[in-house]
């Protein structure tokens, strides 16, 4: 099959990224539902909906919005946006005969993820996927939408690939820039810029693009990249330290304005996705007998 128009897509999680993809789909004119588990801000979704803010445009769009799934519920792609630690949680919470039948696509960050989702989807259902699109939460309901960058989709089998070619075909139907490919590189290439900006801005309450004005800030997301780039050599991805730390900077610039989700999570006293991020480059880090000391400290200060 190569019609996607007929597509039923389920987001599970209404945070910035999964309500700014819901709104590209829902643009489009694709079947999208939302599954939301916290009762009251479901509530609110259904009720209101929600609107996504680009420029000078505002569109408000009213998906059907779903607090728990009927065991026989269907969907043809599955996109999971909670946060890393809520992975597991949000998948549990699923049918299994879903599960079985629908592609499931993470658009989550960190390392780790991977293995939760092979506890519940068949390998050659799930699919990984980096985007660059931008998104941050104005409000509950209301997100902003920053640049239109490219989303990657990428599995481990054949049937994966030849799923995530399918899923890569449907985004681009509705506008946006996708590609299928294998994205193990760019997991890590964005775990990078992560590891470097999200737990200081947190720290130092700051604006991405702050980080740069701190000399003491600059060298410590120095030494986290240099740290998470020695970690991923041991794994077998190389990287030229020096290239990373110029994407690094780039990212803080062209996101200077941008008040990070570990920050967000912090202020609002949520637990962070620390553990997939920096955690993950100790955890690592520790198995290949590589020294993170930084990435160490961030973690504990963040914790």
């Amino acid at each position: 099959m190569t019609d996607t128009r007929g597509e039923r897509i389920l987001v599970v999680g209404p945070g910035a990224m999964g309500l700014r993809m819901a709104g590209e789909l829902l643009r489009a004119g694709l079947s999208v539902e939302i599954l939301d588990h916290r009762p009251r801000r479901a509530g609110r979704l259904a009720r209101g909906g929600f609107e996504v803010i680009e420029g000078r445009r505002r569109r408000l769009y009213r998906p059907i919005v779903r607090r728990r799934l009927p065991r026989d519920f269907r969907a043809d792609v599955i996109i999971v946006a909670v946060k890393a630690q809520d992975t597991r949680a949000a998948l549990k919470s699923l049918p299994k005969g879903l599960l079985a039948r629908a592609t499931v696509l993470s658009l989550q960050n960190g390392l780790g993820i991977f293995p939760i989702m092979l506890e519940y989807v068949p390998a050659s259902r799930a699919l990984r996927g980096i985007t660059s699109l931008g998104a941050t939460l104005a409000a509950e309901r209301v997100v902003r939408a920053v640049g239109r960058g490219e989303t990657l989709v990428g599995g481990i089998s054949r049937e994966a690939r030849r799923r995530a070619c399918r899923v890569a075909r449907l985004l681009r139907g509705c506008g946006l820039r996708a590609r299928a490919m294998s994205i193990e590189r760019r997991i890590w290439e964005k775990l990078f810029v992560n590891v470097a900006i999200n737990p200081l801005t947190a720290i130092l309450r700051v604006e991405n693009g702050r980080l740069l004005a701190i000399p003491s800030a600059r060298e410590r997301m120095r030494r986290a990249a240099a740290e998470a780039v020695a970690v991923a050599r041991a794994e077998g991805f190389a990287f030229d330290p020096g290239r990373v730390w110029e994407a690094i900077e780039r990212v803080a610039r062209a996101t200077a304005r941008n008040r990070s989700s570990m920050l967000q999570d912090v202020e609002a006293g949520r637990v962070t996705e620390i553990e997939f991020l920096n955690g993950a480059v100790v955890r690592l880090g520790r198995r290949h007998g590589v020294g993170t000391p930084e990435n160490e400290s961030l973690v504990r200060e963040i914790l």
